[in-house]
C-alpha cells in the first residue's frame, strides 16, 4: 500500500492520545483515496465501453452504407450494360412473338 500508515504504540490509550488521532485520519485518508480512486476507475471503465460501443455503431454503420453503395454499383452497372436495346430482342424474336407485338402495337 502507497501509503505509511502509523499505528499509536501500545503503551499509549487508544482514544485519548495524539499519536492515535494521527492513526485515524491516516486512515480515513486512506479509504477516502480508495474510494476516490475506485470511482476514477468505475468511470474510466464506463468511458471504455461507452466509446467501444459508439465505435462498434459507427463500424456497422459503415458497412451498410459500403453494401448500398455497393449494390448501387452493381445496379447501375447491370442497367447500363446488361441490358438489351429493342432493336437487338426484335432479332431474337420468335413467329409467336411477332404476331403479339404485332397485334398490341396495332391497339
Amino acid at each position: 500500500f502507497f501509503l505509511m500508515i502509523r499505528r499509536p504504540p501500545r503503551s499509549t490509550q487508544s482514544r485519548s492520545s495524539a499519536a492515535s488521532d494521527v492513526y485515524k485520519r491516516q486512515v480515513k485518508l486512506a479509504s477516502f483515496i480508495i474510494i476516490i480512486l475506485i470511482f476514477i476507475f468505475v468511470f474510466i471503465f464506463i468511458f471504455i465501453f461507452v466509446f467501444i460501443f459508439i465505435f462498434i455503431l459507427i463500424l456497422v454503420f459503415v458497412f451498410i452504407l459500403l453494401f448500398i453503395f455497393i449494390f448501387i454499383v452493381v445496379f447501375i452497372f447491370i442497367i447500363i450494360f446488361i441490358t438489351v436495346s429493342y432493336t437487338h430482342l426484335r432479332a431474337h424474336e420468335t413467329g409467336r412473338n411477332l404476331v403479339c407485338r404485332l397485334l398490341l402495337e396495332k391497339k
